[in-house]
Protein backbone atom coordinates (compact mmCIF):
# COMPACT_ATOMS: atom_id res chain seq x y z
CA UNK A 1 0.00 0.00 0.00
CA UNK A 2 1.24 3.87 -0.13
CA UNK A 3 2.75 5.21 2.22
CA UNK A 4 5.80 8.08 2.37
CA UNK A 5 7.43 5.72 5.15
CA UNK A 6 7.69 2.45 2.78
CA UNK A 7 10.67 1.51 1.28
CA UNK A 8 9.23 0.43 -2.30
CA UNK A 9 8.60 1.99 -5.33
CA UNK A 10 6.17 1.30 -7.12
CA UNK A 11 2.72 -0.20 -6.22
CA UNK A 12 4.01 -3.79 -7.26
CA UNK A 13 6.69 -3.85 -4.56
CA UNK A 14 9.23 -4.78 -6.87
CA UNK A 15 11.87 -2.48 -6.44
CA UNK A 16 12.84 -0.25 -3.28
CA UNK A 17 13.77 4.03 -4.64
CA UNK A 18 13.00 7.30 -3.77
CA UNK A 19 9.99 9.22 -4.30
CA UNK A 20 6.18 7.75 -4.28
CA UNK A 21 6.97 4.89 -2.25
CA UNK A 22 4.85 1.64 -0.72
CA UNK A 23 4.89 -0.75 1.73
CA UNK A 24 4.10 -4.36 2.82
CA UNK A 25 1.33 -4.77 5.02
CA UNK A 26 0.55 -8.29 6.42
CA UNK A 27 -3.46 -9.67 5.98
CA UNK A 28 -4.10 -11.13 9.65
CA UNK A 29 -4.17 -14.72 9.72
CA UNK A 30 -7.33 -16.24 9.63
CA UNK A 31 -9.50 -13.22 7.91
CA UNK A 32 -11.05 -13.70 4.87
CA UNK A 33 -10.99 -11.00 2.47
CA UNK A 34 -11.88 -10.65 -1.41
CA UNK A 35 -9.54 -10.82 -4.06
CA UNK A 36 -10.16 -9.64 -7.52
CA UNK A 37 -6.58 -10.78 -9.77
CA UNK A 38 -6.06 -9.06 -13.29
CA UNK A 39 -2.96 -9.12 -16.20
CA UNK A 40 -3.41 -5.88 -16.87
CA UNK A 41 -0.61 -3.59 -16.15
CA UNK A 42 1.43 -6.16 -15.90
CA UNK A 43 4.21 -5.25 -18.87
CA UNK A 44 6.54 -2.93 -20.02
CA UNK A 45 6.84 -1.92 -16.96
CA UNK A 46 3.15 -1.79 -15.54
CA UNK A 47 1.82 0.18 -18.15
CA UNK A 48 0.47 -2.96 -20.55
CA UNK A 49 -1.04 -5.70 -20.06
CA UNK A 50 0.88 -9.11 -20.93
CA UNK A 51 -1.17 -11.92 -22.74
CA UNK A 52 -1.74 -15.11 -21.73
CA UNK A 53 -0.55 -17.54 -24.28
CA UNK A 54 -1.45 -21.64 -23.96
CA UNK A 55 0.70 -23.80 -25.77
CA UNK A 56 0.75 -27.37 -26.86
CA UNK A 57 0.41 -29.97 -29.56
CA UNK A 58 -2.63 -31.63 -30.80
CA UNK A 59 -2.71 -34.54 -33.73
CA UNK A 60 0.67 -33.58 -34.32
CA UNK A 61 -0.19 -29.72 -34.90
CA UNK A 62 1.10 -27.47 -32.97
CA UNK A 63 -1.76 -25.01 -31.11
CA UNK A 64 -0.98 -21.50 -29.84
CA UNK A 65 -4.18 -19.63 -27.86
CA UNK A 66 -3.42 -15.85 -26.88
CA UNK A 67 -5.78 -14.05 -24.46
CA UNK A 68 -5.85 -10.57 -24.32
CA UNK A 69 -7.54 -9.64 -20.60
CA UNK A 70 -7.50 -12.15 -17.69
CA UNK A 71 -10.10 -11.24 -14.89
CA UNK A 72 -10.35 -13.40 -11.60
CA UNK A 73 -12.36 -12.82 -8.14
CA UNK A 74 -12.82 -14.72 -4.97
CA UNK A 75 -11.52 -15.07 -1.76
CA UNK A 76 -8.22 -15.57 0.62
CA UNK A 77 -7.10 -15.86 3.76
CA UNK A 78 -3.66 -16.00 5.86
CA UNK A 79 -3.49 -19.64 7.29
CA UNK A 80 -1.19 -21.38 9.60
CA UNK A 81 -0.07 -24.94 10.17
CA UNK A 82 2.74 -25.46 12.83
CA UNK A 83 5.36 -22.59 12.02
CA UNK A 84 4.53 -21.98 7.98
CA UNK A 85 2.00 -19.43 7.43
CA UNK A 86 0.91 -19.98 4.03
CA UNK A 87 -1.88 -17.96 1.60
CA UNK A 88 -5.28 -19.47 0.60
CA UNK A 89 -7.40 -18.63 -2.07
CA UNK A 90 -10.18 -19.93 -4.28
CA UNK A 91 -11.63 -18.34 -7.15
CA UNK A 92 -12.50 -18.13 -11.33
CA UNK A 93 -10.64 -16.63 -13.97
CA UNK A 94 -12.22 -15.37 -16.72
CA UNK A 95 -9.79 -14.85 -19.89
CA UNK A 96 -11.58 -12.60 -22.86
CA UNK A 97 -10.46 -12.10 -26.40
CA UNK A 98 -8.84 -15.44 -27.20
CA UNK A 99 -7.79 -16.11 -30.49
CA UNK A 100 -5.90 -19.24 -32.25
CA UNK A 101 -2.75 -17.56 -33.48
CA UNK A 102 -1.65 -21.38 -34.21
CA UNK A 103 -1.63 -23.12 -36.79
CA UNK A 104 -2.16 -19.74 -38.67
CA UNK A 105 -4.28 -19.42 -41.66
CA UNK A 106 -6.01 -22.52 -40.95
CA UNK A 107 -9.34 -20.47 -39.47
CA UNK A 108 -9.31 -21.83 -35.55
CA UNK A 109 -11.24 -19.90 -33.32
CA UNK A 110 -11.56 -20.03 -29.81
CA UNK A 111 -15.56 -20.81 -29.11
CA UNK A 112 -17.22 -16.62 -28.08
CA UNK A 113 -13.52 -16.16 -27.74
CA UNK A 114 -13.85 -16.59 -23.88
CA UNK A 115 -12.80 -19.12 -21.53
CA UNK A 116 -13.94 -19.29 -18.00
CA UNK A 117 -12.30 -21.56 -15.66
CA UNK A 118 -13.92 -23.83 -12.74
CA UNK A 119 -13.54 -22.35 -9.46
CA UNK A 120 -9.80 -23.05 -9.17
CA UNK A 121 -7.44 -22.96 -5.74
CA UNK A 122 -4.39 -21.29 -5.19
CA UNK A 123 -1.85 -22.06 -2.28
CA UNK A 124 1.50 -21.19 -1.09
CA UNK A 125 1.74 -23.82 1.45
CA UNK A 126 5.16 -25.38 1.07
CA UNK A 127 5.81 -23.46 -2.50
CA UNK A 128 7.88 -20.51 -0.84
CA UNK A 129 7.82 -18.09 -3.18
CA UNK A 130 5.50 -19.68 -5.67
CA UNK A 131 1.38 -20.42 -5.80
CA UNK A 132 0.02 -23.62 -7.04
CA UNK A 133 -3.29 -23.14 -8.79
CA UNK A 134 -5.14 -26.59 -9.23
CA UNK A 135 -8.88 -27.30 -9.44
CA UNK A 136 -10.85 -26.68 -5.92
CA UNK A 137 -13.25 -30.03 -6.49
CA UNK A 138 -12.64 -34.09 -6.50
CA UNK A 139 -11.69 -33.98 -10.49
CA UNK A 140 -8.55 -32.21 -11.99
CA UNK A 141 -10.24 -30.00 -14.60
CA UNK A 142 -9.43 -26.17 -14.73
CA UNK A 143 -11.98 -25.46 -17.91
CA UNK A 144 -13.19 -26.66 -21.29
CA UNK A 145 -11.57 -24.88 -24.43
CA UNK A 146 -13.78 -25.73 -27.47
CA UNK A 147 -11.70 -25.29 -30.81
CA UNK A 148 -14.09 -24.80 -34.03
CA UNK A 149 -13.94 -23.43 -37.63
CA UNK A 150 -10.81 -25.04 -38.23
CA UNK A 151 -9.65 -26.29 -41.64
CA UNK A 152 -7.57 -29.02 -40.36
CA UNK A 153 -10.93 -31.34 -39.13
CA UNK A 154 -8.93 -33.00 -36.15
CA UNK A 155 -8.88 -29.74 -33.94
CA UNK A 156 -12.20 -28.87 -33.99
CA UNK A 157 -13.08 -30.33 -30.57
CA UNK A 158 -13.64 -29.71 -27.25
CA UNK A 159 -10.93 -30.17 -24.31
CA UNK A 160 -10.58 -30.60 -21.03
CA UNK A 161 -7.71 -28.66 -19.73
CA UNK A 162 -6.54 -30.54 -16.39
CA UNK A 163 -4.02 -30.79 -13.75
CA UNK A 164 -1.92 -28.00 -11.73
CA UNK A 165 0.12 -25.18 -12.22
CA UNK A 166 3.06 -23.86 -9.97
CA UNK A 167 3.50 -19.66 -10.85
CA UNK A 168 6.47 -18.06 -9.65
CA UNK A 169 6.01 -14.90 -7.36
CA UNK A 170 7.80 -11.84 -7.50
CA UNK A 171 6.60 -8.35 -5.65
CA UNK A 172 3.16 -8.42 -6.52
CA UNK A 173 2.92 -10.18 -9.72
CA UNK A 174 2.56 -13.98 -10.71
CA UNK A 175 4.55 -14.71 -13.83
CA UNK A 176 5.29 -18.18 -15.70
CA UNK A 177 6.85 -18.42 -18.90
CA UNK A 178 5.73 -21.51 -21.32
CA UNK A 179 8.84 -23.31 -20.74
CA UNK A 180 8.79 -23.44 -17.31
CA UNK A 181 5.31 -24.26 -17.19
CA UNK A 182 5.81 -27.20 -19.98
CA UNK A 183 8.77 -28.71 -17.84
CA UNK A 184 6.44 -28.86 -14.69
CA UNK A 185 4.81 -31.33 -17.16
CA UNK A 186 1.83 -31.09 -14.99
CA UNK A 187 -1.19 -28.97 -17.23
CA UNK A 188 -2.67 -31.12 -20.02
CA UNK A 189 -4.79 -29.87 -23.01
CA UNK A 190 -6.76 -32.70 -24.15
CA UNK A 191 -4.36 -35.07 -22.39
CA UNK A 192 -1.43 -33.06 -24.01
CA UNK A 193 1.30 -31.83 -22.26
CA UNK A 194 0.66 -27.71 -22.23
CA UNK A 195 2.37 -24.44 -21.40
CA UNK A 196 0.84 -20.91 -20.53
CA UNK A 197 2.99 -17.81 -20.57
CA UNK A 198 1.22 -14.91 -18.44
CA UNK A 199 1.28 -12.26 -15.36
CA UNK A 200 -0.90 -11.68 -12.96
CA UNK A 201 -1.40 -8.50 -10.37
CA UNK A 202 -3.82 -10.23 -7.52
CA UNK A 203 -5.54 -7.28 -5.16
CA UNK A 204 -7.27 -7.22 -2.00
CA UNK A 205 -8.07 -4.73 1.10
CA UNK A 206 -5.44 -5.03 3.60
CA UNK A 207 -8.09 -3.58 5.99
CA UNK A 208 -11.77 -3.65 5.62
CA UNK A 209 -13.27 -0.53 3.58
CA UNK A 210 -9.71 0.43 2.18
CA UNK A 211 -8.89 0.34 -1.60
CA UNK A 212 -7.51 -2.72 -2.61
CA UNK A 213 -3.58 -3.21 -3.70
CA UNK A 214 -1.37 -5.78 -5.14
CA UNK A 215 -1.06 -8.87 -3.03
CA UNK A 216 2.78 -9.69 -2.45
CA UNK A 217 3.79 -12.98 -0.99
CA UNK A 218 6.29 -13.29 1.38
CA UNK A 219 8.40 -16.06 3.14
Amino acid sequence: MKDPTGTFFGAHCLTSGSGEKYKHVEIPANTQTTYTLTNANTAEETKAARSAILKTTVAGVSLEITCATVHGEGTLENKTVGEEMFAHAVGTFHLTGCEVKQPAGKLCKVAGETIKTEQLTGTSQGQGDAITFKPSGEGSKFTEIKIEGCSIAALNNTYPVTGSLKDPASGGTVTINHAEATTQATLKFGGQKAGIDGALTIKAHSKAGEETVPISGTT
